[in-house]
């Protein structure tokens, strides 16, 4: 039992574990699951505003992470397909809190930068690395639906995220970030300085004006993810 002087302790890592895991286990078309993703992307941004990271946060990360990565690199047989579709509900289930969300287009956003290197300097990356070409469409989809989510709830609190006065709190990427690398503190704060959304419309912008002509599908649907940005 967790007495009640402990009520932002081991208790509350608990219940947003079971939130987080119940996520991960049902079937997430269902409404309730659909219920239980928006109240913990509200936990999640209310410990983020009152600075508290339970350890349930690097396991949730660390989700988000492994998730992207194998619906970018798994293959498309029948079962993978089916599996494939679970992944991603369940991902966009997880980026309910704009703090995920953020952390998400970021990881994105490395993909593209990726993906940007090796179609415009290998010839025959298309012809060795079919799988990951056929699932950057899935990709594409995930960031157009995590740029909608988050910048309406970035225009939404625009207003207090322009009080200059405040001190700037610590973001769930340098939480991680910390844990593996203890020295990185300058590499953060000069990453900081570059809004997620810059540094995504950048990357779209030179996959939409470089691959326009040998990929022309994944130039447009870089476009596609680059026009929400500027709305």
């Amino acid at each position: 039992m967790f007495s009640a002087s402990q009520p932002s302790g081991g208790w509350l890592n608990q219940s947003a574990y079971c939130l987080f895991n119940y996520i991960m286990q049902a079937i997430p078309t269902d409404e309730i699951v659909k219920e239980i993703s928006q109240v913990l992307g509200k936990l999640i941004d209310n410990l983020h505003e009152e600075e508290n990271y339970p350890p349930f946060l690097e396991e949730l990360l660390e989700t988000v992470d492994a998730t992207l990565r194998d619906i970018h690199t798994d293959g498309c047989t029948d079962n993978l397909i089916l599996t494939k579709d679970e992944k991603i509900q369940r991902l966009i289930l997880l980026n309910k809190s704009k703090h995920i969300l953020k952390y998400s287009i970021g990881k994105i956003t490395a993909i593209l930068e990726n993906l940007h290197t090796n179609l415009t300097q290998e010839n025959l990356y298309e012809c060795t690395n079919i799988v990951e070409l056929e699932n950057i469409c899935y990709i594409f989809h995930m960031l157009e639906k995590f740029l909608k989510r988050y910048k309406k709830v970035k225009d939404t609190n625009q207003s207090q995220n322009s009080q200059d006065t405040l001190p700037k709190r610590s973001s769930l990427t340098e939480l991680w970030r910390k844990k593996w690398n203890p020295n990185c503190k300058e590499v953060i704060r000069n990453e900081n300085k570059i809004c997620i959304l810059k540094r995504c419309s950048e990357i779209l912008n030179k996959i939409i004006v470089e691959c326009m002509n040998g990929y022309s599908l994944v130039a447009y649907a870089a476009l596609q993810c680059f026009n929400l940005i500027q709305d």
